[in-house]
């Protein structure tokens, strides 16, 4: 999903703005299935397993629950983006002019005018990125993130505090998954890292 304010860019490899069931087995967290959103007329609605409606058709766009809960965006004229309960209330007000789905009870937000911060699923804010051009979602601990230095893309890594665990060096990514992250080089060939930055497989595919 790419989310675009007027200065950043956050992407995440789970959820589209619309859903991508096909990437429900990435992350570290459970996705919950008890409720589905789906399409009514220009309206999301969320369904049981039965096919009863649970929640009425109100969102503009939806995704599945995650750590309790959805990230939406309202059918108002702002459509800005929140998140909502299973009993279909606004747990985080629809305030957000772009935002992600939580995984690991972590979610970046983007306030009107404002640079990506994250925030916890209290709505605490856990720090900002200000320099971030684009990011990952939360995975294993760690969150990617994109600088631009003199035209050239330099990806690295926050922990859930913000604190840089490995500093922006590579031109792409992926997510940790079993202590392991594909990255590539300048060359455009991946190999793969660990939690503290050092290549353990070589760049070469």
């Amino acid at each position: 999903m790419i989310l675009n304010t007027s200065k950043k860019i956050l992407s995440i490899s789970l959820f589209g703005l619309v859903l991508i069931f096909s990437a429900c087995q990435q992350g570290s967290d459970f996705i919950d299935l008890e409720l589905i959103p789906v399409e009514s007329g220009n309206k999301y609605q969320y369904v049981n397993a039965e096919g009863k409606i649970i929640i009425n058709p109100q969102f503009k766009n939806a995704t599945l629950f995650r750590d309790g809960l959805a990230l939406v965006q309202s059918g108002g004229d702002e459509n800005k983006w929140g998140y909502i309960s299973k009993e279909g209330l606004y747990k985080i007000p629809a305030i957000y002019k772009r935002a992600t789905t939580f995984n690991e009870e972590l979610a970046w937000v983007v306030p009107e005018n404002g640079a990506p911060s994250v925030i916890d699923t209290q709505e605490k804010i856990r720090f900002t990125l200000p320099e971030a051009e684009q990011v990952r979602i939360y995975s294993e601990g760690l969150a990617g993130f994109k600088i631009i230095v003199d035209g050239v893309t330099k990806w690295g890594f926050v922990d859930a505090n913000g604190n840089t665990v490995i500093n922006p060096q590579f031109t792409d990514i992926s997510m940790f998954s079993e202590g392991l992250c594909a990255v590539q080089n300048e060359d455009k060939q991946w190999g793969y890292i660990d939690k503290s930055g050092k290549l353990v497989i070589p760049y070469q595919f």
